[in-house]
């Protein structure tokens, strides 16, 4: 994560700029050819830093950057020596991030990268070589030695970091009280919605599951529209001797339509 994205990908780009490769304008031009790209679920897309010089880019944005942007990007913006170069470094990330990996495909990528640093270190004025580089001719001895890398990288970790920062603890004390207490409302509400699974339509269900567990905030999910007609739906609720069971009159149920269905199916990938 930070020997790849957060290092190489990145000092290529500073690189470029201080050796007059890339302008300003270009960053711009950038931008709007990558505003362009439609990016599948689980990519994040990059929708300004690209514009501002790769402003405050997270590890996520320059995976993306190296598996989806580049392409399209880079082609008539850097010389075809610069872009062929470059795309050695991508193809030896392509392999070293693959969740299974071959020891054939590890030398691969450590001929790749072998060439790349060979070459960077010859194709420009400013001393490239830095010791992320130097590094990346140590990653496939660890990949042979502990496995692929999402064993050690910490993509993971990082996420769970951006999860406990999100618990609100009014800038007090006792954090660990206040997320093992967020933690059983999690887990008590999952079994709570389980407990309705036999009365409510699947569809309710799943976009219950989704909503308590969103890390997104309530608030974005009721304002969508076909969110919106789902708690209607829920609302339609009446007391009886064993909870609440949903009422299922045809006269009064909210039909919600196609598309609003595929909405509410893209809501945890949003």
């Amino acid at each position: 994560m930070h020997n790849l994205y957060l290092g190489t990908a990145k000092q290529m780009i500073n690189i470029w700029r201080d050796s007059k490769l890339i302008s300003d304008k270009d960053f711009l031009t950038m931008q709007e050819l990558a505003n362009r790209v439609v990016v599948s679920s689980g990519y994040a897309r990059i929708t300004k830093k690209i514009g501002d010089g790769f402003s405050f880019m997270k590890a996520d944005e320059w995976k993306s950057w190296c598996i989806i942007y580049f392409p399209f990007v880079l082609k008539h913006i850097i010389s075809a020596v610069n872009l062929a170069n470059w795309i050695l470094f991508v193809k030896a990330y392509c392999l070293l991030t693959k969740p299974f990996i071959t020891v054939k495909e590890t030398a691969e990528a450590y001929k790749y990268l072998q060439e790349f640093c060979i070459k960077c270190q010859t194709s420009y004025k400013k001393p490239a070589i830095t010791p992320n580089m130097h590094l990346h001719l140590h990653l496939s001895k660890c990949i042979n030695n502990f496995g692929p890398v999402y064993v050690f990288w910490l993509f993971s970790f990082e996420c769970y970091n951006g999860l406990l920062k999100k618990f609100e603890t009014n800038r007090k004390g006792g954090f660990e009280s206040i997320m093992i207490k967020q933690f059983l409302e999690k887990a008590y509400i999952g079994s709570y919605i389980r407990a309705f699974s036999t009365s409510f339509d699947k569809f309710i269900i799943t976009f219950l599951h989704r909503i308590s567990n969103s890390h997104t905030g309530k608030t974005a999910l009721i304002n969508n529209v076909a969110s919106h007609n789902v708690v209607c739906r829920c609302a339609q609720c009446s007391r009886n001797s064993q909870g609440y069971s949903l009422v299922t009159s045809r006269t009064t149920e909210h039909h919600i339509r196609k598309d609003e269905l595929e909405r509410i199916e893209r809501l945890d990938t949003a």
